[in-house]
């Protein structure tokens, strides 16, 4: 996934240390972090993920969908390999999705 990429590229040239710093490192002009905005993308995509997983799974009851409420604060914020775990734990959930949804065309 393009979002693995990104955090391998950034770890691979400036190490892990190196990394967690300009992830952490509060823009002035915006106010935030790189850390902060990823994590928000990343709630945007699990969001989707999970609610496209339980209505190929047919859930009941459905799944209660509520895009705007996250979990401020994370460790992924702070800690570029967790971000990492998450990307690929967002990406397994999609994989799911496809692989149910290939099953379920045959």
């Amino acid at each position: 996934s393009q979002n693995i990429a990104l955090v391998d590229s950034l770890v691979n040239r400036e190490r892990v240390d190196g990394a967690n710093d300009i992830f952490t490192r509060e823009c002035p002009v915006v106010g935030t972090t790189l850390g902060k905005q990823f994590r928000h993308k990343l709630d945007h995509l699990e969001k989707v993920a999970l609610g496209v997983l339980n209505t190929v799974r047919d859930s009941d009851p459905p799944f209660d969908f509520h895009y705007d409420v996250r979990q401020r604060g994370t460790l992924c914020e702070t800690d570029i390999c967790e971000a990492r775990d998450r990307c690929l734990f967002i990406q397994n959930i999609f994989d799911g999705v496809v692989v149910s949804c290939e099953t379920e065309s045959e």
